[in-house]
C-alpha cells in the first residue's frame, strides 16, 4: 500500500510540474516554460541553448552546441523567435509551423528538414545546408538564404518576398505558385528550377544560372534577368511586362510562346513579345456576350 501511495504521489508531482510549465502568450499560442521540463527529465539545469521545441518534437541543445537530441514528444508549435541556432546539426529536423522571426540558422546542417507553414520575418539561413528541405506554404518575408545549399528544396505556395538567395544553390528547386516579389536570386544556381505560376514581380535574377528552368504562367513584371543564363528555360504564357533580359545568355534556345510584355520590356535579341494589355483586352472582348 505504501509503495502505491508513493507512486501516486510521484505521478501527481510530475503532472503538477507539467501543467505549471504551460502558459498562453498574448497571441493565444500555447508555449511552455523550458526550465521545468528539463528539470523534470534530467534533474539539473542544462546550459547553452537549452530550450527550444518544435511541433511534434522536443529538443535540447547541450554543451556541444551542435547536436539537437530529442527529449520527448509535445504537440506544440515552436516559438524560436530571436534564437541563435547557428551551426546546429539537425538533418530531417521538424520545424512545422515554427515561429522563426530573426532566428539565426547560419551554417546549420538541416538537410531534409521540414519548415512547412513556418512563419517569421528576417530569419537567417545564410550558408546553411538545406538540401531536400521543405518550406511548403511558409511565410518568411526578408529571409536570408544567401550562399545556402538548397538543392531540390520544395517551397511550393510559400511567401518569400524581399528575400535573398544570392549565390545559393537552388538546383532542382520547386517554387510553384510561390510569392517571390522583389526577391534577389543574383548569381544563384537554379538549373531545372520550377518557378511556374509564381508571383515574382521585381525579382532579381542577375547573373543567375536558370538553364532549363520553368517560368510558365509566372508574373515576372519588372523582373531583371541581366546576364542570366536562360538556355532552354520556359517562359510560356508568362507576364514579362517591364522585364529586363539585357545580355541574357542562351535566349535563342528558350521558349517564349504565349508570353507578353509592354513598351518597357527589354526582350532578348530576336524575340518580339505581344502587348499584355492588348491580349487582356482581346480576351475580355471575346468573353463579353454579344447582344442579338
Amino acid at each position: 500500500m505504501r509503495s502505491i501511495v508513493i507512486l501516486l504521489l510521484v505521478i501527481f508531482v510530475g503532472l503538477v510540474a507539467l501543467v505549471t510549465s504551460l502558459s498562453a502568450d498574448a497571441a493565444g499560442k500555447t508555449v511552455i516554460n523550458p526550465l521545468a521540463p528539463f528539470k523534470t527529465a534530467y534533474g539539473a539545469f542544462v546550459e547553452n541553448r537549452l530550450d527550444f521545441f518544435q511541433k511534434g518534437d522536443r529538443f535540447e541543445a547541450g554543451a556541444t552546441k551542435k547536436d539537437l537530441t530529442p527529449i520527448t514528444s509535445l504537440p506544440l508549435t515552436a516559438i524560436l523567435t530571436d534564437q541563435d541556432l547557428g551551426g546546429v546539426e539537425k538533418p530531417k529536423g521538424i520545424f512545422l509551423a515554427a515561429e522563426i522571426s530573426r532566428t539565426r540558422f547560419v551554417g546549420a546542417l538541416l538537410d531534409e528538414a521540414k519548415f512547412d507553414l513556418a512563419t517569421g520575418e528576417d530569419p537567417d539561413f545564410s550558408s546553411a545546408r538545406l538540401a531536400l528541405s521543405t518550406f511548403v506554404r511558409a511565410n518568411l518575408p526578408r529571409a536570408d538564404f544567401s550562399t545556402a545549399d538548397l538543392r531540390s528544396m520544395n517551397a511550393t505556395r510559400s511567401t518569400l518576398e524581399n528575400a535573398t538567395f544570392l549565390g545559393s544553390d537552388l538546383s532542382g528547386v520547386n517554387f510553384t505558385e510561390a510569392r517571390l516579389s522583389n526577391t534577389d536570386f543574383g548569381r544563384s544556381r537554379a538549373p531545372h528550377g520550377r518557378f511556374n505560376l509564381t508571383y515574382a514581380v521585381g525579382a532579381q535574377f542577375n547573373g543567375a544560372d536558370l538553364r532549363a528552368s520553368n517560368f510558365e504562367k509566372a508574373d515576372l513584371s519588372n523582373a531583371v534577368f541581366t546576364g542570366a543564363d536562360i538556355s532552354y528555360a520556359r517562359f510560356t504564357n508568362a507576364n514579362l511586362s517591364g522585364a529586363d533580359f539585357t545580355v541574357a545568355l542562351g535566349a535563342s534556345t528558350a521558349w517564349f510562346e504565349g508570353a507578353c510584355g509592354n513598351d518597357n520590356t527589354k526582350a532578348p535579341d530576336g524575340i518580339t513579345l505581344p502587348s499584355c494589355e492588348q491580349i487582356k483586352e482581346a480576351e475580355l472582348h471575346h468573353s463579353t456576350p454579344t447582344s442579338n
